[in-house]
């Protein structure tokens, strides 16, 4: 076993190796012998399926929680709880890249309608209550 220099990093990695140990970078000719370096590198990015994004599941949470406080317009703390979830998941997605920012965004809309229609029946029934006719 003989130590080669890693064409991407240049650190010390083994002749045996299949890729850098440090980089990722593929050895060349370990796998495909008759390819040039770049497109070597190039396959193995989209074989090794590192890129995939994950939907943020708070925003997703936060989302479903506003539908359904949408359809069941009693439950004010369901629309509480589907606004923060949303808010916390919009952050997080902000920070790491995840995908769903169009589902919290939608979180807080739906969330947001929710609440103004329960204060708005809330603030109804109680002045009702004080003007006489």
């Amino acid at each position: 076993m003989a130590l080669i220099k890693c064409s991407d990093c240049g650190r010390d990695i083994s002749d045996k190796a299949a890729s850098c140990i440090h980089c990722g970078c593929p050895v060349i000719g370990a796998y495909y012998p008759n390819m040039q370096p770049h497109m070597q590198y190039q396959t193995f990015q989209q074989n090794s399926g590192t890129s995939k994004r994950l939907i943020n599941s708070l925003a997703g949470l936060g989302f479903f929680l506003a539908i359904l406080s949408v359809f069941l317009a009693f439950f004010f703390v369901l629309g509480i709880a589907a606004l923060v979830l949303s808010i916390i998941g919009l952050v997080q997605i902000g920070r790491s890249g995840e995908i769903g920012r169009t589902i919290a965004i939608l979180g807080i809309i739906f969330s947001g309608l929710s609440l103004i229609y329960v204060l708005s029946d809330f603030i109804s029934a109680m002045l009702s209550t004080y003007v006489v006719f």
